[in-house]
């Protein structure tokens, strides 16, 4: 009997601690209108404040529940897909929210890229095509001049979960 109260009693703490942390945030799921495919690595920005992460590899998410109480404004945008914009206090805390992207096709005009050397400076010279070889020998030659030899400053993201102490 007592073995039975205090499995009972785990399980009701286990719940309760557990419900706890979970509403601490919001959950969501990024997926695609089309083909109903998790949409990975996209932004999921707090409007107007510099928070926000980036979705994992299945599209999962998550972000404070603070900013719902704020009344803020989630900003949703990945390559390929139509930007979104919803008000985190319609989201919803105990279950995992999913929202929809519509791909997005932008038609780019077409670009044509061409060279030509010219011999001699006046008006009348001669000018005619570069060949692939010369292009790559050029290329070579400014190796030196294009590799960095000093430390370069590159901007990166990554995710972080921190918790209180004793939370």
């Amino acid at each position: 009997m007592g073995i039975r109260v205090n499995l009972v009693t785990f399980l009701i703490l286990f719940c309760v601690v557990g419900h706890g942390q979970e509403s601490e945030f919001i959950s969501g799921t990024l997926i695609d209108t089309v083909n109903t495919e998790p949409i990975p690595f996209a932004s999921i920005r707090v409007k107007n404040r510099a928070v926000g992460v980036i979705s994992n590899n299945d599209g999962s998410f998550r972000i404070p529940i603070k900013f719902r109480e704020l009344n803020d404004t989630l900003e949703i945008t990945s390559m390929g897909y139509d930007s979104r914009e919803i008000v985190i206090g319609r989201l919803l805390s105990d279950q995992i929210n999913q929202i929809y992207l519509k791909p997005m096709l932008i038609q780019l005009d077409e670009v044509t890229l061409s060279a030509s050397n010219k011999r001699g400076r006046g008006r009348n010279d001669e000018v005619r095509p570069v060949t692939a070889e010369e292009i790559i020998s050029k290329a070579i030659e400014k190796i030196p001049l294009n590799y960095p030899f000093n430390p370069q400053s590159y901007v990166g993201y990554y995710r972080d979960c921190q918790r209180k102490a004793g939370g």
